[in-house]
């Protein structure tokens, strides 16, 4: 009697289509799970080297602390030491103007928050102005340079929090963590927005106002940095252009450096002191207070102490001889 793989290999069996078909069912099936094996593995090799490059680029980075004259307008950069000098300079100064133009902005905004719109120029300074009615006046400035009528106060109290927090983070924090053009867009656009609560056409504020003026006119204090009339300077040398970053600073990208953008019509910028603001402070109180106990001694003139018994000349013989004064000679 035939057993029943025999009859099976000899296609005499019922089941041999079913037995293909198993074969069959089980062979792509073991491809399926080779190929998803595969595929699964490259996966992993490549996230494993997506973190390594990640972290690797994290480390990497080269952060430039932009010193300026005024401290508040110094910030923090991170790049690369293949960066090009040129376009180095070129996202610096644009960062720069940005910064500059949005904390002026800031400080007008808030003005405009608190005192309204800003007078005529005729009436600046006045106490009594009749160009205004006088019961719409809700919160003078001191200087009575604004009109007093705030925007609604809602509006006005989320202008001057929104103000106050961009501030803190631009001025406080800027030295301290780095900045990019497109987080800087992104604080423009937030402050234009609430500016925009309180005001919805900005057209509707006066043509003087520095808000407006800020916000449709480009480089309006004429105080901006243009790159072609602009230097950097590193190290008490000018950087040259044609040349990336590392030729200058080396191939090392954990490093910092303080660079200054200066224009170039006024030559290098100025040496940095050779003590710090505080020490120098604290020498300046030293020297006050020096200069005033000396002419509190030049004034001092008073010689009454010399009669004084621990001041006479003969103390020393009284010691050793005795007092002589109170000699008697007759009994």
């Amino acid at each position: 009697m035939k057993t029943f793989l025999e009859r099976l290999e000899n296609k005499e069996c019922i089941l041999c289509p079913f037995y293909y078909f198993l074969n069959f069912v089980i062979l792509i099936s073991t491809y399926l799970l080779l190929v998803y094996l595969f595929v699964l593995l490259i996966i992993y090799i490549f996230f494993f080297f997506s973190l390594i490059f990640f972290f690797d680029f994290l480390d990497k980075m080269v952060l430039i602390y932009v010193k300026m004259s005024e401290e508040s307008h110094s910030f923090v950069y991170e790049t690369n030491v293949n960066n090009l000098i040129k376009n180095l300079k070129e996202d610096l100064i644009n960062i720069y103007n940005l910064r500059c133009k949005i904390l002026k902005l800031l400080d007008a905004s808030l003005e405009l928050a608190k005192h309204g719109p800003l007078r005529p120029e005729e009436f600046r300074g006045l106490t009594e102005c009749d160009s205004y009615n006088s019961n719409e006046v809700i919160c003078p400035d001191a200087n009575n340079f604004r009109t007093g009528i705030p925007p609604p106060k809602d509006a006005a109290i989320k202008l001057i929090n929104s103000v106050e927090k961009m501030k803190r983070q631009l001025v406080e924090n800027g030295p301290k963590n780095g900045v990019s053009l497109n987080n800087l867009s992104k604080d423009l656009d937030l402050i234009v927005q609430n500016i925009k609560i309180c005001y919805p056409v900005i057209e509707t504020l006066p043509s003087y106002e520095p808000t407006r003026l800020i916000l449709e006119k480009e480089n309006y204090f004429n105080d901006e940095l243009i790159p072609d009339e602009t230097s950097m300077w590193w190290a008490g040398k000018e950087m040259d252009e044609t040349l990336c970053l590392k030729n200058i600073i080396g191939k090392n990208e954990k490093t910092k450096i303080i660079v200054k953008l200066n224009p170039k019509k006024m030559g290098p910028p100025e040496r940095e002191p050779r003590i710090d603001s505080e020490t120098y402070k604290a020498m300046l109180a030293y020297y006050h207070q020096k200069k005033k106990e000396e002419k509190e001694f030049e004034e001092d003139d008073d010689d009454s102490y010399l009669n004084s018994e621990w001041a006479s000349p003969l103390s020393l013989q009284k010691q050793l001889l005795g007092n002589l004064h109170d000699l008697k000679w007759k009994p």
